[in-house]
């Protein structure tokens, strides 16, 4: 495989070189190695023409071109490793492994058809796949060098934007439920770690449930409720404990 290595050089050396004319504008001479080194004829800094000692130029750009092969390189991510969010459409996934090795995205929660690319000779690579609602699991496999290497169990999931509702809850007093696990929702502030309680006021002795306030502005609580009949509060709260809303009263009894 052939990999094109460019670098800048500075060198103060007054030895002689071969220097032959490649193409127009472009010489060649092999450096320390016997590796053919090839400098535009514009690059030798004031030396145009002087093509006897291409090392005495203060500075000047070349490539390095080697036919052997490179080490193999273990397959990395530069982004949407595992516990990201992605956003709604293409996302383009990326990272670095083997030059001319090949990188499959799969996804494992689900079937769906796997999307691939080839390693580019400086050892990156990128590939896009449109993600919907989600979320994912996948799975990175590179083939390269005759091995694969994998990064597996890669979990994603949509980004939400944080907003701001008021705190309601669905829940009104003198509703009536069928007895077993029974869900309340309702909203609150979903731009910071707030939570919303419930707590049984009468009986009394009842252990209470607290759920986050999810970034979307939403809450869902499940809560196991027996014969009844039950009064209850919710209550918003911020991380630090702070109350920020709170609705009770809310007498609750067993469809009849």
């Amino acid at each position: 495989m052939k990999i094109d290595v460019i670098a800048s050089l500075t060198s103060c050396s007054s030895r002689s070189t071969a220097f032959t004319e490649a193409s127009p504008g472009l010489f060649q001479y092999a450096d320390y190695l016997g590796r053919p080194v090839y400098i535009n004829k514009d690059a030798l800094a004031g030396k145009v023409g002087d093509t006897s000692d291409p090392l005495n130029a203060a500075t000047m750009t070349q490539s390095v071109h080697s036919d052997e092969t490179g080490a193999r390189v273990d397959l990395a991510q530069t982004n949407l490793r595992d516990g990201d969010t992605y956003r709604l459409g293409t996302n383009v996934f990326s990272g670095t492994g083997t030059p001319g090795g090949t990188v499959t995205l799969e996804t494992t929660s689900f079937t769906s058809s796997p999307v691939s690319t080839t390693v580019a000779d400086d050892g990156r690579w990128s590939l896009a796949r449109s993600l919907g609602t989600g979320p994912y699991t996948v799975k990175l496999t590179q083939t390269a060098q005759g091995s694969t290497d994998v990064i597996d169990g890669i979990r994603l999931s949509l980004f939400v934007q944080p907003t701001v509702k008021p705190f309601t809850v669905s829940a009104k007093n003198g509703d009536t439920y069928r007895v077993g696990n029974v869900t309340f929702t309702g909203t609150g502030d979903g731009t910071a770690a707030n939570t919303v309680t419930l707590d049984v006021t009468s009986p009394k002795g009842l252990g209470s449930v607290t759920v986050p306030v999810a970034k979307d502005g939403t809450w869902t609580l499940v809560r196991p409720m027996g014969t009844g009949p039950y009064t209850v509060s919710f209550t918003e709260k911020t991380a630090s404990g702070a109350v920020l809303g709170v609705v009770g009263g809310i007498t609750l009894r067993p469809n009849a």
